[in-house]
């Protein structure tokens, strides 16, 4: 397995974002954003939604933790696209 860059993780979360805005799951003038952990110092990685103008993070409607490593936050990235995905295909 090659390694998983910070690159690859904003990446599959801006591909996400994508997929919130054209199923109505956020706001189009929202961002889906990811904040990057670090299990040596025991942060998770996670993903929340920033309103213009605003400070807060609020919750994806997904939930928001991914892990505490890159490889996990990659799979649990790639979880929610595939189901993503498979939404917009119903549709």
């Amino acid at each position: 397995m090659s390694r998983i860059t910070e690159k690859m993780l904003y990446n599959k979360t801006e591909y996400i974002e994508e997929m919130c805005h054209d199923l109505g799951l956020i706001k189009s003038d929202e961002e889906l954003r990811i904040d990057l952990g670090s299990k040596y110092y025991g942060r998770a990685f996670r993903l929340w939604v920033k309103a213009p103008n605003s400070y807060g993070h609020n919750t994806p409607p997904f939930g928001r933790f991914l892990g505490m490593t890159k490889p996990e936050t990659m799979e649990a990235l790639n979880l929610i696209s595939e189901t993503l995905r498979a939404v917009q295909r119903a549709n």
